[in-house]
């Protein structure tokens, strides 16, 4: 069975292997995975995904991921002010992929299987990590590729390809701070409760995307003025430096429409340094996460 995704990991081969992974044996452990993966049906599809073709399962899969990035690009379309077209994306974004990050993939998050089973041979402990890390960004990517794709369309033609770079450079870092408030909020619940809390939590989170997908589209179109959009224009208060949501839509009002107010700059600055303090921590934390778990 092969995967798309493995065949552009094998691209990097050497680099793994010059930095003392062996290559092999942490994509066997991948490869494994990706095809647990599709043999576990989505939280939100109770639908019986026997019958169906590897391929099919995946669209199936990833459709509401589709719609709602289609919804979410045709929504930011119609607004004119950079900073509140980006902050509706983020908005939607970092709801959307933490609710299915939550719901669909808590299992990976949350393992520790691999070094019970794994960790018994002879094998790395730095190759079992990766492939975990590695697993996890699979997943992001692909969820990405659906939410953002079709809402990169709409800002490239809004802003020409000069955007792109851009885009996926703030997704990279929405990804990277998602994960990390997730880890963060399972090692809060775990030092303080016990697993059942934890277990429960997963589950509500199940049952509200479960009722949104349902519902949500339909409430979100009657509730939206899209003739307002155009006016809609964005109001600095010394509180948002404390919303992440906000901080994205500054490289684009700096180089798109010319801002020069300096929280702009200080938006920025949090949009990157905060992501990679937070990963500096939680590699400080990741042993205390696993001896809870």
């Amino acid at each position: 069975m092969g995967f798309m995704s493995l065949r552009i990991l094998d691209k990097f081969q050497g680099l793994f292997e010059k930095f003392g992974i062996d290559y092999e044996i942490m994509r066997t452990i991948l490869e494994t995975k990706l095809i647990l993966d599709i043999r576990r049906a989505p939280a939100i599809d109770n639908s019986n995904r026997k019958k169906d073709s590897e391929n099919t399962s995946f669209i199936k899969g990833y459709l509401l991921h589709l719609i709602f990035g289609a919804f979410l690009a045709f929504f930011i379309y119609f607004i004119q002010d950079e900073m509140i077209r980006m902050i509706y994306f983020s908005g939607g974004f970092f709801f959307m992929t933490t609710m299915y990050l939550i719901s669909d993939f808590s299992f990976v998050l949350l393992d520790t299987k691999d070094k019970n089973i794994i960790m018994t041979r002879p094998v790395d402990s730095r190759v079992v990590s990766l492939s975990k890390v590695l697993h996890i960004l699979i997943y992001m990517f692909r969820l990405n590729a659906f939410i953002a794709g079709p809402s990169l369309v709409a800002i490239v033609m809004l802003n020409g390809a000069a955007a792109i770079p851009i885009f996926l450079l703030e997704i990279l870092l929405m990804d990277l701070l998602i994960f990390l408030v997730t880890a963060f909020i399972y090692l809060l619940v775990l030092r303080f409760f016990d697993g059942e809390m934890l277990r429960n939590i997963i589950n509500f989170i199940q049952i509200l995307l479960t009722v949104l997908v349902a519902v949500g589209y339909q409430v979100a179109v009657r509730m939206i003025d899209f003739s307002e959009l155009h006016n809609i224009t964005y109001n600095f208060k010394f509180s948002n430096y404390f919303n992440p949501i906000l901080w994205f839509g500054a490289p684009f009002e700096i180089l798109f429409n010319g801002g020069r107010e300096i929280y702009l700059y200080i938006f920025t600055i949090l949009s990157v340094i905060v992501p990679l303090i937070c990963f500096v921590i939680y590699l400080k934390l990741s042993k205390k996460m696993e001896s809870l778990l």
